[in-house]
């Protein structure tokens, strides 16, 4: 069961990306920070293709999925920048539980089926864990309050988005891995990242000047490392294992990500959040194993 071993190992590197993603969007702005994401990406794809990989054939399942990526590349990449920048992590992060959510309804969509009961409990599981995170102390004794919180708070909302996007991104990811390999799909993936979030941000008159880009190049380059290396290891898992289950573990960075938004950023946790955040993992080992 190699593929369980890769898709946590890509948790810990996505857990990483997520610390390091929020300390370069704070310093920067969200399209410096997405396009260092996929640059470093880019220059670490191409040493390993160069130096380990084969060149592929290429299959048609692989440029459904690239074409795809460029319309789904930069949504998400400024979306996951911008709840980063404006969020707690133990906030933001928790609402990518939904992800393994969307992932398993769109894989029973594309392939047929029903989704089980350990499927239903833990999607049940994950609403509610979420719902808990979002309670303080002060609305703890109203029902609707917690809802509103989240409702009301735009870098959830903007993590949410990023969610329902990766959930379409993990079956074109399955397919551009099955019509090429791991290193060349995430090879391509940096470059439409790089490219689209950089027409993006110059369409949004952002300042992309070499020098902002320069000065924060100590936390700009570990986002785009630790994404590099998340992304390469998951490809590697989506080859033997299934795309609802992979995604699934490898959401267990949530879990380390929230942590981190506590003991290194300071962040106010309750008892609801602790609770909440084990309720969110319970619900998505849940999923994989439904």
């Amino acid at each position: 069961m190699n593929w369980i071993v890769l898709s946590l190992l890509s948790a810990v590197f996505e857990s990483a990306k997520d610390t390091y993603g929020k300390i370069s969007s704070i310093k920067t702005n969200e399209f410096t920070s997405g396009i260092a994401l996929h640059l470093f990406s880019l220059i670490f794809s191409l040493i390993y293709m160069v130096c380990f990989a084969d060149y592929p054939l290429i299959t048609r399942p692989f440029w459904i999925g690239t074409l795809a990526f460029l319309f789904i590349t930069p949504a998400w990449t400024i979306l996951y920048m911008k709840a980063l920048k404006l969020t707690d992590l133990s906030i933001s992060l928790p609402m990518m539980a939904f992800n393994p959510i969307f992932t398993a309804i769109l894989n029973y969509s594309f392939k047929g089926g029903v989704i089980t009961t350990n499927g239903w409990i833990g999607i049940l599981l994950i609403s509610i864990g979420v719902y808990f995170v979002n309670i303080k102390k002060e609305s703890a004794k109203y029902l609707l309050v917690p809802i509103k919180n989240m409702l009301s708070d735009e870098g959830a909302l903007a993590m949410l988005g990023v969610a329902a996007l990766w959930s379409f991104g993990a079956h074109f990811s399955k397919m551009r891995v099955d019509g090429s390999s791991p290193a060349f799909s995430t090879l391509s993936g940096a470059v439409i990242g790089v490219f689209t979030t950089y027409m993006l941000g110059i369409y949004q008159k952002q300042d992309l000047s070499l020098s902002q880009f320069t000065r924060n190049i100590k936390v700009l380059a570990p986002v785009g490392i630790f994404y590099y290396l998340a992304t390469l290891i998951s490809s590697f898992a989506l080859q033997t294992g299934s795309t609802a289950y992979v995604f699934a573990l490898k959401r267990g960075s949530i879990i380390t990500s929230s942590l981190v938004g506590k003991f290194v950023f300071h962040e106010t946790f309750t008892i609801y959040k602790y609770l909440g955040l084990i309720l969110t993992f319970s619900g998505i080992v849940l999923l994989a194993i439904s």
